[in-house]
């Protein structure tokens, strides 16, 4: 399970419940109550959804060449 904080940028991946979402790239809000999940946000929408660590996946950062 990866550790994400809040304002990381995720791939959703894997989602059964919403499979529509799969390949969205999400930003990280923050943890949930519920161990193991993280609340998570479309960017330009205001609602926000509990996804599990296991679907959630780290973008690179893109690196800056002077």
């Amino acid at each position: 399970m990866g550790c994400y904080e809040a304002g990381d940028l995720v791939l959703l991946n894997g989602l059964k419940s919403m499979p529509e979402l799969n390949s969205s790239i999400v930003r990280v809000v923050g943890p949930t109550e519920m161990e193991g999940r993280f609340e998570v946000k479309i960017e330009g929408h205001d609602k926000s959804m509990s996804i599990a660590a296991k679907n959630l996946h780290h973008l690179r950062p893109f690196d800056v060449v002077d």
